[in-house]
């Protein structure tokens, strides 16, 4: 029985993971404007490395900070905080990148708009 709610806990940090990297995936650009996710080997290795990481990561900061007492469902958010905001450094300096290769300002602005509607485009 103690195993069984083990796994549950886990199974839900990797449910939160997995939300965060893909919210996050929108400003690596790896979300083209139709919604869809272009995958290649390189959107496997982040999604992947970013889901143990951002377990792992989730689980050191309720370790250090002395959070185990708060619920499973803070404990999963923060661990989703951590998928979020680690993707985003790297979808940030992955604009960064394409900025100082000559793209402007607008079209990066312009893409990461476009992924958002069409992610959240109703119907």
């Amino acid at each position: 029985m103690m195993q069984e709610f083990g796994f549950l806990k886990l199974f839900g940090k990797m449910i939160a993971a997995i939300f965060g990297v893909l919210l996050a995936l929108v400003l690596s650009k790896d979300i083209d404007s139709d919604g869809r996710i272009k995958i290649n080997l390189g959107v496997i290795i982040r999604m992947s490395s970013a889901v143990a990481l951002s377990i792992y990561g989730g689980a050191i900061i309720i370790e250090v900070y002395n959070l185990g007492h708060l619920s499973q469902v803070a404990q999963n958010f923060i661990v989703f905080c951590v998928a979020v905001f680690g993707l985003l450094i790297v979808g940030i300096v992955y604009q960064s990148i394409e900025l100082l290769r000559g793209k402007r300002l607008s079209e990066v602005t312009g893409e990461v708009s476009e992924a958002f509607r069409s992610i959240f485009k109703k119907g």
